[in-house]
């Protein structure tokens, strides 16, 4: 298991990161999600979470991939559980969208990490333009996904397992651009959830990825949609 506090030296390292607090373990449930890790001074560390949507392709937030570019290098690790000891990093080249944090309404909060080899996992289904349209009016819940912090001990003191969580956290409002997860005893997602995904319940489809939330892990977080004009016309230049 990694070292608590190599992991969140990680995991705090940019402000806006945030595991899915008070979910469940995936338990292999969604194989395509993925944690961003980058070099620290022990080794590779977790940074973020992310999805593969082609197999050279893997989409975060694009602040981590920022914290990548950052630390100077991007690797890219899938299973339920991030262990130094077992897992198998795949090297890729960071790119973090040009547009990102230019328009509040529109922040762009998204990445890509172009993978030097084949992903040993399936990519998801990305979704067709407007797809997250109708997702707060028609009351679907989408299951979020990460790898951060797992539970609470007090309000500024978290449990990090390095196990991969989903959790059922419903769309309260949304643009054409954002989500925004929040609900009464919903899960919420915390420090290291940043990228991770949003999967239609009982699908392989993606429609949006973390972005942000609450430094105390409560509340409302936001999610960059992948159906909007902008994150579809990033994505295009690196799908065939």
């Amino acid at each position: 298991m990694l070292a608590l506090v190599t992991v969140a030296a990680a995991l705090t390292a940019t402000a806006t990161a945030y595991g899915v607090l008070d979910g469940s373990l995936d338990a292999g449930r969604h194989p395509a999600t993925g944690a961003l890790l980058v070099p620290g001074p022990n080794g590779l560390e977790p940074e973020c979470s992310g999805v593969l949507v082609s197999p050279r392709v893997f989409v975060t937030a694009g602040h981590c991939t920022n914290a990548a570019l950052a630390a100077g290098d991007a690797f890219v690790v899938f299973g339920d559980e991030l262990q130094p000891a077992t897992w198998t990093p795949i090297h890729g080249t960071a790119i973090t969208d040009p547009a990102y944090g230019h328009d509040s309404a529109d922040p762009q909060d998204i990445g890509v990490v172009l993978l030097e080899s084949d992903a040993p996992v399936a990519p998801v289904s990305l979704p067709a333009a407007g797809a997250a349209d109708r997702l707060a009016r028609d009351g679907i819940v989408p299951v979020s996904v990460g790898y951060g912090y797992s539970s609470r001990q007090s309000a500024q003191s978290f449990v990090y397992d390095g196990l991969r969580h989903a959790g059922s956290i419903p769309v309260v409002s949304q643009t054409s651009t954002l989500l925004r997860l929040d609900g009464p005893g919903a899960a919420h997602l915390c420090f290291g959830d940043s990228g991770g995904p949003q999967y239609l319940p009982g699908t392989n489809a993606v429609v949006s990825i973390t972005s942000g939330g609450s430094p105390a892990c409560r509340g409302a977080t936001t999610a960059t949609r992948l159906d909007s004009a902008s994150s579809r016309a990033f994505l295009s230049g690196y799908l065939s």
